[in-house]
């Protein structure tokens, strides 16, 4: 295969409306992807090429059908991730979308963290690239492992201690820990470790799919159950049955789903929707959150009884910040990854580069630290990364724009902020604002309409 420039396009953007193109690629750049954006079906599939990593495809186009290209895209690359967005709040589009071959399906309005947590997994499996076998990798990295892991943490050599043991018994684990701290490495690991390593290991984000299309994916379904339902499905915890099933991100589960997953976890028995065979399963739960689930639970959001099920055995994940001893060598497994991935000869850390990374909180952990090098290493010239390759990047900022509630917007919340501000900036001259945001003047006007600022 020919190897493509490190500039060439990776992210395919597909969607009719302007603005949610270009503050899609804004914010695909700041999370370090190459994007190239289409309004039509017909100019997506030519821009479709070997380079491009993962597509984020709209369900509604004016051309051809969002579900007609997803159906291209995977005859010309079958292994090509798909995510699909849509206004359609249903299941069955949904369904239709996850068979046809979609990796993953958001239903607008959406928040921009969670596309970009999908596409930065989605990278994470499709690239990644196991170590020698001659090798360790310290923890957090998304390097595959092949030997005991080490770490200069007191902290972390303590967790793997804990960790080892805990892989050795059948009990239900709890991750906790900040996001970007590496609960779904950890979880692998356990897994790896375990008696079960010949088995699968399946992952279900909980918050990743409406709360219909979540109880199919977790306990499958029969046929007919719901609009949609074309054939029976098995589960993933049928499919996990004898292996590993990590729940990521267990405080978002729909409290609807709660006490069936209670029950699973209790008898090791469940029900398909729409089924009325009782179907058992012999699973091991790793479950993950980086909230607080002791305070959800005395907030009504979560069941007591359930958090007890889930916390057996609770392994927390210190933050960067509290194993900056780790810094140094994480950084160096991340950029040895990256130049694998390229095909170059890699990159070295200046002393005044590493003191910077030593110096700085990260907010993000792990996730910030290989976001950070992945960006430095685009735009460096040489093998070198120094102090000023880092700087600019180095700046306490999570993984999106935050609201005044301090969660991350939206993008139609974006979408708002961005075109006010350039309106008012262009002293509310609709050309003048149609040009600088490179959209139409008739843009200008729905959006004045549609955000009330006729």
């Amino acid at each position: 295969m020919a190897r493509y420039p490190s500039d060439a396009p990776n992210l395919l953007i597909v969607d009719d409306d302007s603005t949610i193109q270009r503050l899609l690629e804004f914010a695909a750049k700041d999370h370090g992807w190459r994007p190239v954006a289409a309004g039509t079906g017909n100019h997506a599939l030519e821009l479709l090429d070997e380079a491009i990593e993962a597509v984020v495809l709209d369900h509604g186009l004016p051309d051809v059908e969002g579900m007609e290209v997803l159906s291209r895209i995977r005859d010309r690359f079958p292994d090509l991730p798909v995510i699909m967005l849509t206004g359609l709040n249903d299941a069955e589009t949904a369904v239709k979308a996850l068979r046809a071959g979609a990796a993953d399906y958001l239903t607008k309005p959406f928040e921009l963290k969670r596309l970009f947590d999908i596409l930065r997994e989605i990278r994470r499996e499709r690239k990644e690239i196991p170590a020698p076998a001659a090798t360790s990798t310290l923890p957090g990295s998304s390097v595959k492992a092949t030997k005991a892991l080490t770490s200069a943490s007191p902290k972390v050599r303590e967790l793997l201690r804990r960790l080892e043991k805990a892989a050795a018994l059948n009990s239900t684990i709890l991750l906790t820990g900040e996001s970007g701290t590496g609960k779904t490495y950890f979880a692998r690991e356990i897994h790896r470790l375990s008696p079960r390593s010949t088995e699968d290991f399946i992952t279900v984000s909980c918050p990743a799919l409406p709360r219909e299309l979540l109880e199919s994916e977790l306990f499958g379904h029969e046929r007919g159950s719901f609009t949609g339902a074309t054939s029976s499905r098995a589960g993933r915890f049928e499919q996990a049955s004898k292996g590993t099933l990590f729940l990521d991100e267990i405080g978002d589960l729909p409290a609807e789903l709660q006490p069936k997953l209670l029950n699973v976890l209790q008898d090791r028995e469940f029900f398909r929707v729409g089924g009325n065979k009782l179907l058992k399963t012999d699973t091991r739960v790793i479950a993950a959150t980086n909230v607080d689930l002791r305070a959800r639970v005395n907030a009504g959001g979560f069941r007591e009884d359930l958090y007890y099920r889930l916390n057996i055995i609770e392994l927390h994940i210190p933050p960067l910040r509290e194993r900056k001893e780790d810094i140094e060598g994480l950084a160096g497994d991340i950029l040895k990854r990256i130049a694998q991935r390229r095909g170059v000869e890699g990159w070295q850390l200046s002393e005044a580069a590493g003191a910077a990374l030593l110096a700085f909180d990260w907010p993000g952990n792990v996730r910030q630290l290989e976001n950070v090098l992945e960006r430095a290493t685009a735009f460096t010239d040489g093998t070198a990364l120094g102090e000023k390759d880092l700087a600019p990047l180095l700046e306490t900022r999570r993984d999106g724009p935050l609201g005044s509630s301090g969660r991350p917007l939206t993008l139609q919340e974006m979408e708002r902020d961005v075109f006010i501000q350039t309106y008012h900036r262009s002293g509310k001259n609709k050309a003048k604002t149609a040009r600088e945001l490179g959209i139409s003047e008739r843009s200008v006007y729905n959006l004045l309409e549609r955000h009330g600022l006729k």
